[in-house]
């Protein structure tokens, strides 16, 4: 059974299945928690686990995004941090009282991480919006977990959007790949991290560490969202599509003439690494 608690100062969600009953545990926010015992609940859908809209029948898929509810209370292993009722494993909400999870594991390295960039300075916890993440003091630059990432990028191109709507672009907002190399390592892990160029074609070099999350310079979430808010993720879309599109007719030529060697056709995106994976979660969200 997985356990969830929330900070009850701060309210960032912290998995503590590790720890004991009873066990008393310090946010990054200094607030003291305990591990609460947890209580016997009925399992009682009123929200839908996928997107926390309300459901009308517990038993009937979601009217907003389709899902299908767990009917096997063995599958409900997930104790919420707010109402502590059982929801399914992999819940984005809790299907009870339609809470975010989002919750990360709290561990002796919580909240005295040092700057990748600074290396000196220890990240500092701050809310951005709903959610969590550990900032430099000094050049403001963010540590993220994966999920963390994907729903901030979310929040904040939602608000990017509003400032667009009503007004013409001439497309996507990129930015211009003009910083320097520089290769920083994982707070968590100290091992190097990979570059990548968010959504392969923005122009946002981001570093991530494929087991433990992203670093944000100060200003890469803002153009981000900018990118995402002003059609970036369909542009992006529709260079795959085109890449699909030469790709396939390569290979019908390569199988009609073997021995002729045909250029191999690259578009102006970048590979993908493991967390460039998050285009395709998030084109699902717009």
């Amino acid at each position: 059974m997985r356990r969830l608690i929330a900070c009850q100062e701060c309210k960032r969600q912290w998995d503590v299945t590790r720890y004991q009953v009873g066990q008393k545990l310090r946010c990054v926010c200094s607030h003291v928690m305990e591990v609460p015992r947890l209580r016997s609940h009925t399992p009682d859908v009123h929200h839908c686990e996928a997107c926390g809209a309300a459901r009308s029948d517990a038993g009937s898929a979601c009217t907003y995004c389709g899902a299908t509810p767990v009917a096997d209370s063995a599958r409900m292993s997930l104790i919420c941090p707010l109402c502590f009722h059982r929801t399914p494993k992999a819940s984005q909400f809790c299907s009870t009282c339609g809470e975010s999870i989002h919750a990360t594991e709290l561990n002796a390295k919580t909240g005295k991480l040092t700057c990748p960039r600074c290396e000196k300075p220890k990240l500092v916890n701050r809310k951005i919006g709903a959610y969590f993440v550990d900032e430099c003091p000094s050049c403001s630059g963010m540590w993220v977990e994966y999920e963390t990432f994907k729903r901030l990028v979310k929040q904040q191109a939602a608000r990017a959007q509003e400032e667009v709507n009503g007004a013409r672009t001439g497309g996507p907002s990129k930015s211009s790949l003009t910083e320097k190399v520089a290769y920083i390592k994982c707070p968590d892990c100290q091992k190097m991290m990979n570059r990548f160029n968010f959504a392969r074609v923005s122009g946002v070099v981001v570093d991530e560490c494929h087991e433990h999350g992203a670093w944000l310079d100060s200003d890469e979430l803002a153009k981000i969202a900018a990118y995402v808010a002003t059609g970036g993720l369909k542009h992006t879309q529709t260079l795959d599509e085109l890449d699909a599109k030469v790709e396939a007719v390569r290979s019908r030529e390569q199988l009609a003439n073997p021995m002729h060697q045909i250029p191999h056709y690259t578009s102006d995106r970048e590979h993908a690494t493991p967390l460039g994976g998050v285009l395709e979660l998030l084109a699902k969200l717009f």
